[in-house]
């Protein structure tokens, strides 16, 4: 993902790196329509947050920052527990409670003399007393914009496998992903429709375009953040590329995963990257048409 003229100027000159970018993009055919799918689960750590991480720990490391921490719902505590131990940087954790037992068990391999877990009922406001208590920097992607830097590169990417894409499918907890992705289109001078996706149990970005009824659980757990601070930013991206915003239910990711079962029966993909398939089916059905529109398989 360092190879991208767009980032020569931002670069650090020690890049920590896991193999992380590069992901294939694959088209498959979903009731007789065209699908382009984004494999942000081949990276290293098993999600697009690789690419976050990635970039924010070597910005912060080659200024001599040490000391880190963040709160996560999984993938994004993974990707930097990761690169922190590959760094030899000091890295506390804050999970939920309710962490998956999955995403949990991938997690602790990462434990080690750099790298501590603590799960908490309040994960957000004790990353934040820590991070005030102990001068560290917080990594949530929602509250720093370094964040957004290794996420462009996903566009970047697709710029150069499809040229043509014309809408993109993103599942969406804190937007820093949704909004990067846009703004790495735009700095290849493309147009592509965002579409950003939530589910019935948490979706305060996409409530201002769908309405379903809302339910207190979800399939897919990754989105967890009902604070949404890059909101008006993600607002603005989704109106200048002429997208929209989808809740996903249950219902629909189950007929999401029945399809790509069918289409391709040796690949897993999780309900939190399914939510994009399913807002494209969902898209389809609504009215929208593309040519190329590509799904962010975003990860565990």
């Amino acid at each position: 993902m360092w190879d991208y003229r767009q980032l020569h100027s931002i670069l650090p000159q020690n890049r920590l790196t896991l193999g992380e970018g590069n992901t294939a993009l694959e088209q498959i055919s979903l009731n007789g329509n065209d699908l382009y799918l984004k494999f942000e689960d081949a990276n290293p750590n098993g999600s697009f947050k690789d690419r976050s991480l990635a970039y924010q720990l070597s910005y912060y490391v080659q200024n001599e920052n040490k000391h880190f921490t963040i709160s996560s719902s999984g993938n994004a505590a993974i990707s930097a527990a990761a690169y922190a131990n590959l760094a030899k940087v000091k890295l506390c954790i804050f999970v939920s409670t309710n962490i998956t037992e999955l995403k949990l068990t991938r997690l602790e391999q990462h434990k080690s003399e750099f790298v501590e877990i603590r799960k908490v009922a309040k994960p957000k406001s004790s990353v934040i007393q820590y991070a005030r208590e102990s001068n560290a920097i917080n990594l949530r992607g929602s509250v720093d914009d370094v964040a957004l830097i290794g996420f462009k590169t996903i566009a970047y990417e697709i710029a150069e496998q499809l040229p043509d894409a014309d809408a993109v499918f993103v599942p969406c907890s804190s937007a820093t992903s949704s909004v990067a992705i846009a703004q790495g289109f735009a700095e290849t001078n493309r147009n592509v429709a965002l579409h950003v996706v939530q589910t019935t149990r948490i979706c305060p970005i996409v409530s201002n375009f769908d309405q379903v009824t809302l339910t207190k659980t979800s399939l897919a757990d990754a989105i967890v953040d009902r604070v949404a601070k890059r909101k008006k930013q993600v607002l603005i991206e989704i109106e200048k590329s002429n997208g929209f915003g989808w809740i996903i239910t249950d219902q629909e990711l189950l007929t999401a995963e029945k399809l790509i079962e069918d289409t391709l029966p040796n690949k897993k993909i999780s309900y939190n990257s399914l939510l994009a398939v399913a807002a494209y089916l969902k898209a389809i059905k609504s009215g929208y048409s593309y040519v190329k529109p590509v799904a962010i398989i975003s990860g565990l």
